[in-house]
């Protein structure tokens, strides 16, 4: 049996990353972002 840990950062240059364009009704748009810095970490186990 092995147990496994894991850290990673997503996003680590802290671009704003376009998600998605929402399109309001009086006919402008508005960027939906994506997080910034994201840490996640976790574990996992083999056996």
């Amino acid at each position: 049996m092995t147990l496994i840990s894991y850290f990673d950062l997503q996003n680590v240059f802290n671009r704003d990353n376009i998600w998605d364009i929402q399109r309001n009704s009086d006919g402008t748009k508005e960027d939906i972002t994506q997080f910034k810095v994201f840490p996640i970490g976790g574990f996992t186990l083999e056996f």
